[in-house]
């Protein structure tokens, strides 16, 4: 029998790496329920088992919500996000399969979704870890840096990716025509559509807020969700 992170097993963790208490992250979590973008939980062997999907909505909502009301919107929104083709590098040349093996339309959701995947497979220790050259047993250098960033109010998400044979660098807003077609003449329709959304989402604030988590989160995030016990 496998035994893994349950709802409540993951707010605390996300109450402990984010120093925000466990009621502001109880409630995200509840929303999200309520919205049909958690799992549900059950009674004895039916009880929800958080997914890396189940984590990457949490997170998103904890860092990209203004207020705690806005969980499963902000989650939504972030999921219509798409890569920047002009301000990010992408992940093709990175050692973590899960990013690298993301469609060409993925979200910033589906990124940070495959970051937690890996961290729970293990491969994202593996390719932090494995290439760091040792002398007598030790390690000698640094792990790469993982930062991923949520800015708000607006819906914007940054992941970097810095280090030995693991980088990777990807830059999520709604997707821009102009900059999805590499093109100055893209369809009008999709223009149209575009500055419609875009207007629909702004705020209209001087306040810009930065939400920034690396490495550390996603390993323990990855920890929580991993098979803890094992019965033979």
């Amino acid at each position: 029998m496998n035994l893994v992170a349950s709802p409540g097993e993951l707010v605390s963790k996300f109450s402990e790496l984010l120093g925000i208490a466990a009621a502001t992250i109880v409630q995200h979590d509840r929303n999200l329920v309520v919205a049909g973008l958690r799992s549900k939980s059950g009674r004895g062997n039916s009880a929800a088992r958080m997914t890396a999907r189940d984590a990457a909505h949490l997170l998103v909502a904890v860092l990209g919500s203004s207020h705690v009301k806005d969980s499963a919107e902000t989650v939504r929104r972030f999921s219509e996000t798409r890569l920047h083709k002009g301000m990010s590098n992408g992940y093709a040349d990175s050692r973590i399969a899960s990013l690298r093996s993301l469609p060409p339309d993925h979200s910033f959701i589906d990124a940070v979704e495959a970051l937690a995947a890996a961290a729970t497979d293990g491969s994202l220790e593996i390719a932090m870890y494995n290439d760091i050259p040792e002398f007598e047993g030790q390690k000698i250098g640094s792990p790469p840096f993982i930062e991923i960033t949520v800015h708000t109010p607006g819906i914007l998400g940054d992941i970097s990716i810095r280090g030995r044979h693991v980088n990777g660098e990807g830059r999520y807003d709604l997707p821009n025509p102009y900059d999805q077609h590499q093109s100055l003449h893209p369809p009008r329709d999709e223009v149209d559509a575009w500055k419609r959304k875009a207007k629909e989402y702004y705020v209209d604030t001087d306040l810009t807020q930065f939400r920034r988590i690396t490495e550390r989160s996603i390993l323990e995030i990855g920890k929580i969700l991993r098979t803890q016990l094992r019965y033979q």
